[in-house]
């Protein structure tokens, strides 16, 4: 069986947080992770989001998660995204519809499924938001408790895939 290398490339802003299964599941020499901590989990460039400095459309895909509430100016990163991507930008943001008001103390910016479409269409072309649960589904083990569990955790964070 023939070895098939990835043929894309991946950057991750504000990859501070390494439990993210998106990332971790591609090979390290494929993906660049960006940070504005030095100390962050394994970052290769220590940049802002709102200034990356990459050349236009260095990365197949852009991968954002959970940062964008957290930035001063998020439509420029949006458009700092959109420059350093060839195809997708990926993005996750906690879901303003199902915070509690404690969580949302260190955020800027808040977002449901339609304000989040239209701050990215805005930028994108084509533009998916999706609610979305950060536990996977193999943590429940009956199709009842998965129901249980759609329904009362399911928009704990929005994920929207981003089309040029």
């Amino acid at each position: 069986m023939a070895n098939h290398e990835l043929n894309f490339n991946i950057l991750d802003v504000g990859s501070g947080n390494p439990s993210n299964p998106f990332i971790i599941c591609f090979k390290r020499e494929n993906t660049v992770r960006v940070d504005i901590d030095r100390a962050a989990f394994k970052v290769d460039v220590v940049a802002t989001a709102e200034a990356l400095p990459f050349k236009t459309g260095s990365f197949t895909v852009v991968h954002a998660s959970h940062i964008l509430e957290h930035l001063n100016n998020p439509l420029q990163a949006l458009r700092e995204f959109r420059r350093v991507c060839r195809q997708l930008v990926i993005i996750k943001v906690p879901n303003a519809s199902r915070m509690w008001w404690h969580e949302a103390l260190d955020h800027r910016f808040s977002w449901n499924q339609f304000t989040l479409y239209n701050l990215l269409s805005l930028v994108f072309s084509r533009v998916d938001v999706q609610p979305s649960s950060r536990l996977t589904r193999k943590t429940l083990l009956s199709r009842l408790k998965n129901m249980v569990y759609c329904a009362l955790f399911r928009q704990a964070e929005l994920s929207a895939v981003c089309h040029k």
